[in-house]
Formats: C-alpha cells, structure tokens, sequence
C-alpha cells in the first residue's frame, strides 16, 4: 500500500516535471522577455521596464512603421529595443529636427522631445529597417542615425515587443 503511494507519488512529481520543460520550452520558442537597459525608448518605456516581445511576429510579415523590435546588435553581443520607422523602398529623411519618410512628416506623439537630432536621407534598401529611439535628446539613443548602428537587416529582428509586465502598475500593452 505504501509502494502504491510512492509510486504514485513519484508519477505526480514527473508529470509536473515534464509539464514545467514543455512550458518553458514553449515560452522559449514564442515569446522573449526582455528587460529594458537605458532611456532609450523613454517616454514610452523606462529603464528596467520587464517586457514580452514575440518571436513568431514576422514568421509571415514584415516589421511595420511603428512596431517596436527587438534585434541583435551586427558589432557587439548586445540586444537592442527600438521603434521602427523606416522599411524596405521608404526614403527616411530627419531635417530641421523634423523626420519625414516618403516626404511625409511623422507625428510622433511617442517621442519624448519634438526635435531630431541628424541630418538625414536615406532609401531604405530590401531587407533592412530604419529604426530609432523614442528618447531623441542628443545621445540618449544609439539607432540607425549612428554608422555604429546603421540600418538593421530584418533576419536580425528577434521579433516585436508588445506587452509590458512589469513594473505592475504599468503592466499592458505597449
């Protein structure tokens, strides 16, 4: 009788076990949790900011004008949070502390000064993006401005950042 209760017992504890690494795997697959180092991508997020993005967004699209990606950094072992702004055949240009793309001004009521520091024009060539920071006071961001940074090949985007998890009183999407 006891046997049969250890044994049960036993079982209990490898499904629970078998159950954890098939979420974890799972989780591991689909989405990214990433924590915000910087002020980058102030206002819209905050240094130590815990955030989801999700890997299985571009499996069959394209990184759209304000998505905000995750992507590997081509120079240095470094993750990088940005926002979109310019995709394959847009021209992104910053003049007068104003970004246009495709002759367009953009209204970016995400950004947290209305000036752009740069002078750019740019075609954004297939596979890449132009990305920049939210945060656009002078070297608060390093993004497509910088030929460090420059224009991000797509296959480089880890996927795009939609939810926010902590802190818990700004938890929600982004």
């Amino acid at each position: 009788m006891i046997e049969k209760q250890f044994l049960r017992e036993i079982w209990d504890w490898i499904k629970t076990i078998i159950l954890s690494m098939a979420l974890a795997l799972l989780i591991n697959v689909f989405i990214q949790p990433t924590i915000v180092k910087g002020e980058s991508m102030y206002p819209t997020l905050e240094n130590k900011d815990l955030v989801i993005t999700l890997k299985t967004a571009y499996l069959n699209s394209i990184p759209k004008q304000g998505d905000i990606v995750i992507f590997k950094s081509s120079f240095e072992n470094k993750i990088y949070i940005k926002r979109v702004i310019g995709t394959s055949g847009d021209r992104v240009e910053i003049k007068n502390g104003q970004v246009y793309v495709n002759s367009k001004e953009l209204a970016e009521e995400y950004v947290s000064t209305n000036y752009t520091e740069g002078n750019i024009d740019i075609l954004v060539p297939e596979g890449k993006v132009f990305v920049l920071g939210d945060n656009r006071w002078p070297n608060a961001s390093l993004d497509s401005r910088s030929s460090v940074l420059g224009l991000i090949p797509v296959e480089d985007i880890i996927g795009k950042t939609v939810y926010r998890i902590y802190p818990l009183q700004k938890i929600g999407d982004i």
